[in-house]
């Protein structure tokens, strides 16, 4: 599942590339706090946020732990 450093995400200064390539729409903008907010219902922990994060920011703010590693803890 995704998790969004919210001091390294630029969320809050426009960015929010990840939101719209999200295949399962876990990912949402909250205007009212400026901040990304994950979904963990609708997250599957495919990491297209994470790769997406990457190509447009200088610190990548969102990190994916896959299923199976939260599974196994």
């Amino acid at each position: 599942c995704a998790s969004v450093s919210q001091r390294l995400c630029t969320a809050g200064q426009g960015c929010h590339a990840c939101v719209s390539k999200c295949p399962t729409d876990a990912l949402t903008m909250d205007f009212s706090e400026m901040r990304l907010m994950v979904s963990s219902e609708q997250c599957v922990g495919c990491g297209i946020c994470e790769h997406v994060c990457k190509t447009v920011n200088d610190h990548v703010a969102i990190r994916v732990t896959p299923m199976r590693a939260l599974v196994e803890r």
